[in-house]
C-alpha cells in the first residue's frame, strides 16, 4: 500500500514541475528584416582591357589577393627600355667617378701631338724635296703612259693583220686608260704642292689642334665636378622614370581589398 501511495506522490511531483517549467518558460522573440552586405568597389589607377580573372563568384578571398590581371599592352616594353637606359646611365656615372684610365690620358696626347705635328706642316708650306718627289711621280706616269701609247698603236695595227686577237686590243686599251688616269692623279698632287698650303687649311688644322689640346687637358686633370653632377641627374631622373613605370605594372592586377 506505502509503495504505491509514493509511485503516486512522485508522478504528481513530476507532473508539478513540468507544469512549472511551461508555465515560467520564456519564449524567444521571433523577429524580420534584412541582412545588408557592404559594397566593395575595387579599380585601378591604370584602364585597359581586362586579361584574366583569377576568382569566380561566391570564393572566399583574403586581403591582397589577386582577383583579375589587365593587359600591360606595351609597359613591358617600355619598361625594358628604361631598364636599358638607366644601366647606360650608371655606368655613365660609374665612369666618370672613377675618372680616365692612363692609357686613356697616353691617347689623348698621342692625338694632339699628331694634330700639332700637321699644323706644323701646313704652316710652313710643303718642303723642296716633296716638290721635287712629286715631279719625278709626274715624269714616271708621263713615261708609262707614252709606252702604252705606243703598245696601243702596234696592237692596233696587228689586228688589222688578224695578228692579235681581240682580248690582248682591250688589255691595251685598258692599260692606256689607266695610265692616263695616273698622270692626271700626280699632275693634281705636283700642282698643290706647288701652290702651297691655303689659309682655309690652316684654319681648319688650327682648329683640330686646339680640340685635341683641350681634350689632353682634361684628360689629364679628369672628369669636372660639374660633368659628374649632370651623370648624376641623368641616373636619377632614368629611376625615377622607372619607379613610376613600375607602380603603373604593378596596377595591372587588381587585389582585393579586404577578406571576406
Amino acid at each position: 500500500m506505502i509503495p504505491r501511495l509514493l509511485v503516486a506522490l512522485l508522478v504528481v511531483a513530476v507532473l508539478a514541475g513540468l507544469i512549472a517549467y511551461s508555465e515560467l518558460r520564456t519564449e524567444p522573440d521571433h523577429v524580420s528584416g534584412f541582412v545588408e552586405a557592404e559594397d566593395i568597389r575595387l579599380g585601378s589607377r591604370v584602364g585597359g582591357r581586362v586579361a584574366e580573372v583569377l576568382v569566380e563568384e561566391g570564393d572566399r578571398v583574403r586581403r591582397g589577393q589577386v582577383l583579375l590581371k589587365l593587359e600591360p599592352y606595351d609597359l613591358l616594353e617600355q619598361r625594358a627600355q628604361l631598364r636599358a637606359e638607366l644601366a647606360a646611365r650608371e655606368a655613365e656615372l660609374a665612369k666618370l667617378q672613377a675618372g680616365l684610365r692612363q692609357e686613356e690620358v697616353k691617347q689623348a696626347e698621342a692625338r694632339h701631338k699628331q694634330a700639332a705635328a700637321n699644323l706644323d706642316e701646313l704652316r710652313t708650306g710643303p718642303r723642296q724635296q716633296e716638290i721635287s718627289a712629286a715631279r719625278s711621280r709626274l715624269a714616271q706616269a708621263e713615261s708609262e703612259l707614252r709606252l702604252a701609247q705606243r703598245t696601243l698603236k702596234r696592237v692596233e695595227n696587228a689586228a688589222q693583220r688578224n695578228a692579235v686577237t681581240e682580248e690582248e686590243v682591250d688589255q691595251a686599251v685598258e692599260k692606256l686608260t689607266a695610265t692616263q688616269s695616273q698622270v692626271e692623279v700626280r699632275r693634281q698632287e705636283l700642282d698643290l704642292l706647288e701652290s702651297g698650303t691655303r689659309e682655309e687649311e690652316v684654319r681648319a688644322a688650327e682648329a683640330r689642334e686646339e680640340e685635341a689640346q683641350q681634350a689632353m687637358l682634361l684628360a689629364r686633370k679628369g672628369f669636372r665636378t660639374e660633368d659628374i653632377s649632370e651623370a648624376q641627374a641623368a641616373r636619377d631622373a632614368a629611376t625615377a622614370s622607372l619607379a613610376v613605370l613600375e607602380k603603373r605594372i604593378e596596377e595591372l592586377e587588381v587585389k582585393s581589398p579586404v577578406d571576406g
